[in-house]
């Protein structure tokens, strides 16, 4: 039923993803020796930099945005299939899945940036890149309430 935790925990997912939308998941921030005064931030739709006050969107990275709008999509597909548990439960593996899956492309990009900049900024991940593991999270815990529900079920369709 969509009164159940498990939506709540769906929602919160969705939610998350709409809020890696519109904030900075890491910076590269110049070190103090540096006199490169580029700061470069990484958004899920791509890479900005900010030099002297203006910004400019330098390249789109399209995997991990078409990824968050999988998981935030998914995420609300999935409170509505309340009747069928199963289906339910396969689907939250797979948001746990795409959710692992985002995480290893943002820790690839990360390493392969850190490369490309080496000494001359360092690496500050926001409170946004929190958010990606906090969905991860909701989505075991949602899958752990429906496993609840289908017990609940199964035992009460026993007593019939």
């Amino acid at each position: 039923m969509i009164q159940r935790i498990q939506s709540l925990y769906l929602l919160l997912i969705s939610v998350c993803s709409i809020v890696l939308l519109f904030f900075p998941i890491f910076s590269l921030v110049p070190d103090a020796t540096s006199s490169d005064s580029s700061i470069y931030m990484f958004y899920m739709f791509g890479f900005q930099l900010i030099k002297d006050g203006t910004d400019s969107v330098l390249v789109r990275y399209w995997p991990v945005t078409i990824l968050n709008f999988l998981i935030m999509i998914s995420a609300l597909l999935i409170i509505f299939k309340y009747k069928n548990r199963p289906l339910q439960l396969k689907l939250t593996g797979l948001l746990i899945f795409l959710g692992i899956l985002m995480v290893t492309l943002l820790a690839y990009e990360t390493s392969q940036l850190q490369i490309v900049f080496g000494a001359k900024h360092y690496l500050m991940f926001g409170w946004v890149g929190s958010l990606i593991i906090l969905q991860i999270v909701l989505a075991r815990l949602a899958m752990v309430a429906i496993k609840k529900d289908n017990q609940l079920v199964k035992s009460a369709d026993r007593l019939r």
